[in-house]
Parts: C-alpha cells; sequence; structure tokens
C-alpha cells in the first residue's frame, strides 16, 4: 500500500489527535480504532454506529506521532516533488 501511496498523486495522512484536557477529566474514548493488522485502517466501532465502519488511508498517525515524524512521512516527499517540478 506504502508503494501505491508513492506513485500516487494524492496521498491522504490521517494524524490522531490527543484528547484534550476536558475530553480526559470526562473520560471519554476514541469511537475508533487503528486495524493492528493494518496500520493505515482505522475502524469506527460499532457501539457509536449500527455497524462498524472501515476507513483505508494512505498513512494513519497515532497520538503519539510528532509533528516533526508527520513532517518526514508526508512534507519532504511533498516538498521534493513540488521542487522537481511535478505536478501535486
Amino acid at each position: 500500500m506504502q508503494q501505491e501511496a508513492q506513485d500516487s498523486i494524492i496521498v491522504v495522512l490521517i494524524r490522531i489527535r490527543p484528547l484534550n484536557e476536558r475530553e480526559q477529566l470526562e473520560k471519554e474514548q476514541y469511537s475508533f480504532r487503528i486495524d493492528e493488522d493494518s496500520k493505515n485502517t482505522l475502524i469506527f466501532d460499532a457501539s457509536t454506529r449500527n455497524d462498524a465502519k472501515t476507513f483505508t488511508f494512505d498513512h494513519v498517525c497515532p497520538e503519539q506521532v510528532s509533528q516533526d515524524e508527520v513532517f518526514r512521512l508526508i512534507g519532504i516527499p511533498t516538498a521534493k516533488t513540488c521542487l522537481q517540478g511535478n505536478i501535486i
């Protein structure tokens, strides 16, 4: 899948934000989880819907991923593509 992402013009990265202070105090939880078999897939749990929904992206970054890691993953390749004169 990652090779396909490199060859594609459109790359979709999902970055999961950490729960904010209020959400933590209210013991809120995410309504989705990252699929253990495919780290690029989010599964929205059936408890919040009638049935579970699955979505696959080029990259899914968990809340622990730093801004630097996200930039290395998507920013640098995008910048290089632009500087080479390729259309994004």
